[in-house]
């Protein structure tokens, strides 16, 4: 058994075109302690987001810290620390935009993560605007 204070982890810089700014990760569970999940905490400064795009694999998300939005191509919601949210593989997703630091749990399977990225596009959040699809 292994107990962890998230908020000892060291951070690292997030550095990926899918975030619209500065995000920092920090991994509680990774590769060198388990074959099957991947939990880490991410971290969003104010009005960061990242863009759209899809997991083939299923991701639960749990709020820590903060207020901001998860969307998906149905819906948007406005979510705190608290919140789980549970996003189904193949389904477009986008999180982030926060007023303050929003800080949140993301945790998956290893055993059906993919090295390849499925699909990501551009988009604000909102109604009516355009989405561009990055490849």
């Amino acid at each position: 058994m292994k107990v962890f204070k998230v908020d000892r982890l060291p951070k690292r810089n997030a550095t990926t075109p899918l975030f619209t700014g500065p995000v920092t990760n920090q991994d509680i569970v990774g590769p060198e302690l388990s074959k099957n999940f991947l939990i880490r905490q991410v971290n969003f400064e104010k009005g960061i987001r990242n863009k759209f795009h899809l997991h083939n694999y299923d991701q639960v998300l749990i709020v820590t810290e903060g207020k901001g939005i998860v969307a998906t191509d149905e819906e948007k919601i406005s979510v705190v620390p608290g919140d789980v949210i549970f996003i189904p593989a193949g389904r477009n997703i986008g999180t982030g935009l926060p007023k303050v630091l929003l800080s949140l749990i993301s945790m998956s399977c290893r055993r059906t993560i993919r090295r390849r990225r499925l699909r990501s596009r551009a988009c604000s959040f909102t109604p009516n605007d355009g989405c561009e699809t990055n490849s």
